[in-house]
C-alpha cells in the first residue's frame, strides 16, 4: 500500500493506492473542528451527521473493486477530487 498524508490547519488528507488487499486509490479529508468533543449534545449530535463516527471525515472515496470504506467511485472522480485538493494523482506510485 502506497499512502500519503498532508495537513492543513484543521485539515488532515489521506491518499494513495492499495496494492495488498485490493487494487485502488482511495482518499479521505477530515476536519478536526468536526470531531465531537463533548461540546453538548446539540454541537455532537451535528458532528454525527457529518461523520457517523464523530470523527470528522467529511469525505471518503476509494476505487476498490469490492468493499473499502466511503463511497465506491471511478479514478476520474476520485483525481477530480484529489486535484481539488491539491494532489496531483500522477504522483503516486503503484
Amino acid at each position: 500500500m502506497r499512502r500519503y498524508d498532508k495537513q492543513e490547519g484543521h485539515i488532515h488528507i489521506a491518499w494513495g493506492y492499495d496494492d495488498a488487499f485490493q487494487e485502488g486509490y482511495f482518499m479521505y479529508v477530515e476536519d478536526d473542528r468536526l470531531q465531537t468533543e463533548s461540546s453538548g449534545k446539540e454541537v455532537d449530535d451535528i458532528c454525527y451527521k457529518v461523520a457517523s463516527d464523530g470523527g470528522g471525515s467529511y469525505l471518503k472515496l476509494n476505487t476498490f473493486p469490492f468493499g473499502g470504506f466511503g463511497q465506491k467511485v471511478s479514478e476520474e472522480t476520485i483525481f477530480n477530487f484529489m486535484r481539488r485538493y491539491g494532489i496531483d494523482p500522477s504522483e503516486i506510485h503503484k
